[in-house]
Order: structure tokens, then C-alpha cells, then sequence
């Protein structure tokens, strides 16, 4: 679904808070990422096999999302994407660099 412009959302909410900004994380080449190439990115990353871990969101509150940490480029802070998935859909909630 991360490939299909029409099945992907990751527009903020107050309900659904998200923190999508590829714009502001460098690829590996060191270009800033576009809204489809973090989509791109995500669905390789997945179809990869690339770890990842479910967690609970607090908004919505109980919903569960899927977490992945990436290093794209050695001197970088890692790539943190957290996704979820709706009726028919994939929501992005995060795209950008990790704070943990």
C-alpha cells in the first residue's frame, strides 16, 4: 500500500498527531527525501524484512502502529518511521530523525 499514492495518508489531526517531514532527513546519496521517495524507502524497507517492533499510540489511544529505526548515512543520527495500518490504508505517523 506504501506504494499506491491513493492507499497512503499522513496528513496531522488533532486526533491523529503525526511528525511525517521527509524533507528535512537526507537520504543515503545525501538529498533530502521526497513525500514519495520516504514512501518508496518504507515499502523496500518492509518488503526487506527490515526489523521493526509494534507499539500502542496514544493518539488514537490503543490503536497499534509499527516502529522501524534506520541508518541511512554513517555519520547521521538513524531514520525513525513509525506506521500505521487503517481500512485500506497506510498512515504515516513518523518520518524523521530519531530522538531516542
Amino acid at each position: 500500500m506504501a506504494r499506491q499514492k491513493k492507499c497512503r495518508d499522513c496528513q496531522w489531526t488533532k486526533q491523529r498527531p503525526t511528525e511525517w517531514r521527509p524533507h528535512a532527513v537526507r537520504d543515503a546519496g545525501g538529498e533530502f527525501f521526497t513525500d514519495a521517495g520516504a514512501w518508496e524507502l518504507l515499502a523496500d524497507l518492509v518488503e526487506g524484512g527490515h526489523p521493526m517492533r509494534e507499539v500502542v499510540l496514544r493518539h488514537p489511544p490503543g490503536k497499534r502502529a509499527y516502529e522501524m529505526k534506520v541508518q541511512l548515512r554513517q555519520d547521521d543520527p538513524e531514520l525513525y518511521i513509525k506506521v500505521a495500518l487503517g481500512s485500506g490504508t497506510v498512515i504515516g505517523y513518523s518520518f524523521h530523525e530519531s530522538v531516542f
